[in-house]
């Protein structure tokens, strides 16, 4: 009579299969079901093991695993109860709640020193912050900031300066180009212009009411003519190198005239007939290097 392991593999080429076949189903590795074909039950694990392996090995090939083993209890080996407590599922629970218990135990007792080390280090950093306020500080600012406040305040004393310096020059420039023109009439429509600005001036002749035609000469050189109604005005640029402006007038009716911000006084403003005005101009530096070289021929008498 044949025995359990040809049994077995009798079953299992009558379906086709091969050994890896088997292996792949039953998780039971090659060599393991090799032994059981050929009766090698040493070669297994345990007693135990023999039993459970068969077990699979017959339900993959379409037998009996029970039956199996009653027919061949006799060449199949008994496993031990100790051998059975050791392997059954209750140990094996059991086994793995102690390793969990102890694996939480570990954990307990790493605890309490993880707490220890963290608190240490938060002291430290305490005392490291601490000693940066109240000791590092004052180092870093020890001299430097009055010196700072000084040199600002300088800076800012001369900026004050050199400010009110730039608007005296402004103001002082602003007089001598239009305060100190002055307008002398000489009669017969003759006027003296002096302190012209360095810049220029300009003529601005309107008239109230009456048309009135008029025309600018420049030094001989006609700058402007026309007519102007009655409420409008018309302005002529004066250069600063002008010498005498004539200005031509067909009425001084309603007709009033100004050089800069001066207003020339005419002698007759109701005549309907044509007037001629002459106006000699000299600017202030001029009058000032003419003043100057009198003084000098002065002094060298």
């Amino acid at each position: 009579m044949a025995d359990i392991g040809q049994n077995l593999k009798a079953a299992r080429e009558a379906r086709g299969l091969t050994i890896e076949n088997i292996e792949e189903k039953t998780k039971i590795q090659r060599r393991y079901l090799t032994a059981i074909e050929n009766g090698e039950f040493e070669k297994l694990p345990g007693d135990f093991y023999v039993r459970a392996f068969i077990k699979q090995y017959a339900e993959v090939v379409g037998l009996n695993g029970n039956e199996l083993l009653n027919d061949f209890h006799a060449t199949v080996p008994t496993p031990q109860p100790d051998e059975y407590v050791e392997n059954s599922n209750e140990n094996k629970v059991e086994r793995v709640k102690r390793t969990t218990n102890n694996k939480k135990g570990l954990w307990k007792n790493y605890i309490p020193q993880a707490i220890i080390v963290v608190g240490v280090v938060v002291v430290i950093g305490i005392i490291y912050l601490v000693y940066t306020s109240f000791f590092a500080q004052p180092n870093k600012s020890t001299s430097p900031k009055p010196d700072n406040i000084i040199v600002n305040s300088k800076v800012e004393s001369s900026s004050k300066k050199s400010s009110k310096s730039a608007k005296d020059e402004k103001s002082s420039s602003k007089s001598s180009k239009t305060g100190d023109l002055k307008v002398t009439s000489e009669g017969q429509y003759i006027y003296t212009v002096t302190n012209v600005p360095t810049d220029g001036t300009e003529v601005e002749i309107s008239s109230d009411t009456d048309a009135v035609w008029t025309a600018v000469t420049l030094d001989g050189t006609m700058s402007w003519q026309g007519t102007i109604n009655g409420g409008e005005k018309q302005t002529v640029k004066i250069p600063a190198t002008t010498k005498a402006v004539l200005i031509n007038l067909g009425n001084t009716v309603s007709v009033k005239i100004k050089i800069g911000d001066q207003t020339l006084k005419l002698d007759d403003t109701d005549s309907n007939s044509p007037q001629n005005l002459t106006l000699n101009l000299s600017t202030g530096a001029t009058d000032e290097a003419s003043q100057s070289s009198s003084q000098s021929s002065s002094e060298g008498e």
